[in-house]
Formats: C-alpha cells, sequence, structure tokens
C-alpha cells in the first residue's frame, strides 16, 4: 500500500529514536521544516521525520551577494511559506532563482506559491522535467485529491482489522505508526493539497549552467541517469557543498529509479565530486561518505544478484521468493519498525522490479 501512496503523492540505520517508543500522533504539523545553516549562506530545510505523509523534500537556501538561489522547492504551500518566511528573516535579497532538481510532485507542488510571493523568479530545470511536469505532474493533484478518501478508508479499516489489505499479512508495527499519523494529519493535508500547484519551468540546460553570486559560485549540473532521466545537481565548490535531490536519500534508499545499473554509475559519478556536505533529496544532512558509499554498495548487490538469477532462468517470482537481502534490511534501518516497513516498500519491492525490468530490456536489445 505504501509502494502504492508514494507514487500517487511524489509522481523514500537513522539517528532518530525508534517510533515505535514516541509519543504517537506526533508533534506538529505535517509540513513543518527545520533550517540548518550549513555554511554562512546556506540554509536547508528539512522536515524532522522524513516519512511522514505526504513525502516532503529537502530546500536549500543559498544567500548571494546580491541575489538568493534556492534549490528545490517545498511541495507544499505551507512549506513554501515557512521557506519564504525564512528568506525574509536572513535578507532583504530577492530570490531570483528556484533550481529544480526533477520533477516530481513534492519537489515542485509549491512552484506557485514561490511565484506568488517572488513574482520575477525564475524556476530551472532539465528539459524532460518541464515535460514531466506538464504532462503528468499538473493532472495528478486532482487524482489525489479524489482517490484521497479512498486510502483513509482502507487505513482505518487496516488499523481496525490489524490486516494488510493489500498482502492479506498482519500488519506492521511500521505501517501501524505510518497509518495512524496519516489519518491524524489527513485534513492538513487535504486542505494543503487542494492549493498547491506546479509551473512549468521557465529556463531549460541539458548540461550544466554557472550561477555566480558574487561572493560563491553555484553549479547546476546533469550528471546522468538517477532518480529520473533528468535529475540535476547543485554543487557549491567554494563551501563544498554537494545538494542531490532525489538521487540519495536517507536513511531509506528509493529503489524506484527505471534504470538502477546506469544509476549507479551516476553514484560513481557524484562522489568524485570533491564535497564535505551531502544533502539528500529527503533525510538528514550527510557530512561524509559513508552512507553515500553503502548505497551504491547496496545497489551493485541488488543488480548482480539479479543478473545473476536471470542467467540461471529464472522467473520474476522466483528471484522475488529467493532472493539474499543478507544484512541490508538491519543494516539501513537500524531496527526501526517504520525504517523496517519503509526498505520493504520503497526499497525491496521496486529495487527489484527495476532491476529485472532493465535486464530484461538490455537482453532484448542483444537480440
Amino acid at each position: 500500500m505504501r509502494f502504492i501512496i508514494l507514487f500517487l503523492i511524489i509522481a523514500f540505520a537513522t539517528g532518530r529514536p525508534g517510533l515505535a517508543q514516541e509519543e504517537m500522533p506526533l508533534d506538529g504539523g505535517p509540513f513543518d521544516m527545520v533550517f540548518t545553516e550549513i555554511a554562512p549562506g546556506v540554509i536547508t530545510g528539512i522536515r524532522p521525520y522524513y516519512w511522514r505523509t505526504p513525502v516532503a523534500g529537502a530546500s536549500t537556501i543559498i544567500i548571494g551577494e546580491n541575489e538568493v538561489l534556492l534549490f528545490d522547492s517545498p511541495g507544499s504551500r505551507e512549506g513554501v511559506r515557512q521557506v519564504v518566511q525564512k528568506i525574509r528573516e536572513l535578507t532583504d535579497k530577492p530570490l531570483t532563482f528556484v533550481l529544480v532538481s526533477h520533477g516530481h510532485d513534492d519537489h515542485t507542488r509549491g512552484l506557485v506559491a514561490l511565484k506568488e510571493a517572488y513574482p520575477a523568479v525564475k524556476f530551472v530545470s532539465h528539459p524532460l522535467t518541464r515535460e514531466y511536469i506538464e504532462d503528468q505532474v499538473m493532472a495528478r493533484t486532482a487524482r489525489i485529491l479524489e482517490r484521497w478518501p479512498v486510502f483513509l478508508a482502507t487505513f482505518k479499516s487496516d488499523l481496525e482489522s490489524g490486516i494488510d489489505s493489500g498482502s492479506g499479512e498482519p500488519l506492521s508495527e511500521g505501517a501501524r505508526i505510518d497509518y495512524s499519523q496519516t489519518l491524524h494529519d489527513a485534513d492538513v493535508i487535504m486542505a494543503d493539497l487542494a492549493q498547491s500547484m506546479p509551473l512549468s519551468p521557465d529556463i531549460l540546460i541539458e548540461n550544466s549552467i554557472v550561477f555566480d553570486l558574487g561572493n560563491r559560485i553555484v553549479r547546476f549540473e546533469h550528471i546522468g541517469f538517477g532518480n529520473t532521466d533528468s535529475d540535476l545537481i547543485a554543487y557549491l565548490p567554494g563551501e563544498k557543498i554537494l545538494l542531490v535531490g532525489d538521487i540519495i536519500n536517507h536513511p531509506i534508499p528509493f529503489g524506484f529509479p527505471f534504470k538502477p545499473r546506469q544509476l549507479v554509475i551516476t553514484l560513481k559519478v557524484l562522489l568524485d565530486y570533491d564535497f564535505e556536505i551531502l544533502v539528500p533529496g529527503h533525510g538528514d544532512i550527510l557530512y561524509d561518505r559513508v552512507f553515500s558509499d553503502k548505497v551504491i554498495e547496496l545497489f551493485i548487490y541488488v543488480n548482480w544478484q539479479v543478473d545473476e538469477m536471470v542467467e540461471q532462468g529464472m522467473t520474476y517470482e522466483q528471484i522475488q521468493e529467493s532472493f539474499d537481502w543478507k544484512d541490508y534490511a538491519e543494516s539501513f534501518s537500524g531496527g526501526d519498525p517504520v525504517n523496517e516497513y519503509l526498505f520493504d516498500g520503497w526499497f525491496q519491492g521496486p529495487s527489484l522490479d527495476r532491476s529485472f525490468k532493465e535486464r530484461t530490456a538490455l537482453d532484448e536489445a542483444k537480440e
């Protein structure tokens, strides 16, 4: 069920305490952000609990000598309100550009609200991101609003029965926490979604563009297939900061990319950058390369295992049944019930599906 919800709303070892032991429901609203200055004039806003519905990405404010850039908009009107408030607390300089890492809803639904706050702002993206926004995102909010009551009814029914209606299995503790929190936040979420919409980007780049803010340089670049085929990253060479959008997410990586073998190549290119701080698309700010290295290792392992099984003539169903996840689930979840639940729904299921389909397509292309 969570796999479906994620696509409707965006279309993933943590140091946080175990959610099962925390007071539920969580304090604060579903769109509340916490801001951290990761370098002078560079402030990243993230949501304290990465898993709350709807998924919400990180936004990074970059203040220059004469102007302000924003890497990734919040996906909600309330998130944008907080970002705009933070910018105005820090400077009276105008927000001139918003760098859109990719087209998913949780990174684009706040663009209308940003345009209202800063009418002269320009949105910058890859050409395929604009196509995605125009072809899919703009029509999806209506479908979400229409189907939302059905999902809420399913969550309530599953909580009452203790059975996951999708699988017929007992409802996991992680699912119980997630469903309960979503039901608690439902009215606030719906009110915001009804007012949040994307806009088409103004400036399109296929490879790279450099922004000189006077006292700092920001490079906005396409380095290969990532979470989508049009992901762009931002690099601040003076501060050694890398903003990667959903190419990396913490603590649970997304298994949704359609070309996981190409993703591995992109991840290796990413780690060739000289950086000391990495801001994922979702989750905690990273101050070393340990987690990024672990993500690469995980994708390499999945692709290798799938290749081995395909070469043995195994079907997809057989691969699902016999795949050995070793200790990866525990390594990424840290024993937290919500992380365990999401590693299964956000990584294990989709990553096997994507890897098998990519391998099948590669084999067919050789014939």
